[in-house]
C-alpha cells in the first residue's frame, strides 16, 4: 500500500469552463467556491461549437494554456459536490493525476463500455488505467499536463472525436488514482459519474 499525503483543494488554483449564456451553472459553481473557500478560482469561457466536443476541446485547451505548467485542476461547470465532499483530501506523493470526479465508464479495446481496470492502492484509493471522464481532474505533474495536451490536440484536431478517449488511452502510463466515494459528480452525466467505485484487482 501507497502512504498518501493530505492536499487541500481550496488552495489549488481552480480552472473551470463555462459557456457565457450557462447563467445557471455559472451561479452554482460560484456559489460551491464561495460556501468552501476557494482562494483562486479562474472562469474559462466556454467554446461554442457546431459540434459539441470540438467546442468543450478548445475551452480545454485555453484551459492549460492560462494554467501553470502543473498543479492545477480544471473543472467543467456541471459538477455538483457529493455527500462525500470535502475540501482536504490525501492522494499518494507519486501522484500525476487525481480524479475528484470519477465514472463507471472505461475505454477496452477501442470500445467504450464499463470496462474500468483498476487496483486498490490506500483505503479508500484506487489507482485507474482506462477511465472516461475529465469533468474533474487535478493536475500534478508536467509530464501528465503535456501528455493529456497532445492527446486533446490530436482527438479535437485530427479525429474529432472526445478527448478524454485521448486521457483514458494514456493513463496507464502514469500514475493516475481517485477514490472510491468521489468528491464531485457531473450533473449532466449522473447515471455514470455519481457512483462509489469497487474495482477488481488488476491481474
Amino acid at each position: 500500500m501507497i502512504e498518501p499525503v493530505e492536499v487541500d483543494i481550496t488552495e489549488i488554483p481552480i480552472y473551470w469552463i463555462n459557456l457565457d449564456d450557462a447563467v445557471e451553472r455559472r451561479e452554482r459553481m460560484e456559489s460551491l467556491f464561495k460556501k468552501h473557500g476557494f482562494k483562486n478560482v479562474t472562469r474559462v469561457p466556454g467554446v461554442k461549437h457546431e459540434r459539441g466536443l470540438m467546442g468543450c476541446g478548445l475551452a480545454f485547451l485555453n484551459a492549460f494554456e492560462q494554467a501553470p505548467d502543473c498543479g492545477f485542476i480544471i473543472l467543467e461547470d456541471d459538477c455538483v459536490e457529493t455527500e462525500n465532499f470535502e475540501t482536504k483530501i490525501k492522494i499518494p506523493n507519486n501522484t500525476d493525476a487525481f480524479y475528484l470526479g470519477i465514472s463507471a465508464w472505461a475505454r477496452y479495446n477501442n470500445q467504450s463500455g464499463p470496462f474500468l481496470h483498476g487496483s486498490p492502492v490506500a483505503p479508500g484509493i484506487v489507482r485507474i488505467a482506462n477511465m472516461l471522464s475529465a469533468h474533474a481532474i487535478y493536475y500534478r505533474s508536467k509530464r501528465y499536463v503535456n501528455a493529456c495536451v497532445e492527446q486533446v490536440k490530436h482527438f479535437i484536431h485530427e479525429l474529432e472525436d472526445h478527448h478524454d478517449i485521448g486521457f483514458a488511452n494514456i493513463m496507464g502510463n502514469f500514475n493516475v488514482y481517485c477514490n472510491e466515494k468521489p468528491i464531485l459528480y457531473q450533473s449532466s452525466s449522473e447515471n455514470v459519474t455519481k457512483i462509489i467505485l469497487s474495482p477488481k484487482e488488476d491481474g
